[in-house]
């Protein structure tokens, strides 16, 4: 079986760091697997697309960097959050 990843991360993780994301804005729970299997299906083609067409790999990785960098730093700061309050507590 192929591993699926991402510019070295898991495509698993990615999706599940994006509908979090998704979570955390306001959608409902129920949303999140049909979330999570649209977006699979979209970074699926998209990592696809970008084996093809050196034109679309280059703009794809961009896009896909700075959307790991954005959902890191999402997730130090929910992280540090979530220590701070329970060292206020």
């Amino acid at each position: 079986m192929e591993e699926f990843a991402v510019y070295g991360l898991s495509g698993a993780l990615v999706i599940k760091y994006m509908v979090d994301a998704a979570k955390a804005m306001g959608l409902p729970i129920k949303f999140a697997l049909p979330l999570a299997i649209v977006l699979g299906i979209i970074l699926s083609a998209g990592v696809q697309a970008a084996q093809m067409y050196p034109a679309f790999a280059l703009w794809f990785k961009v896009v896909m960097l700075g959307l790991f960098a954005a959902l890191g730093a999402a997730e130090v700061y929910d992280v540090g959050r979530r220590a701070d309050k329970m060292l206020m507590k």
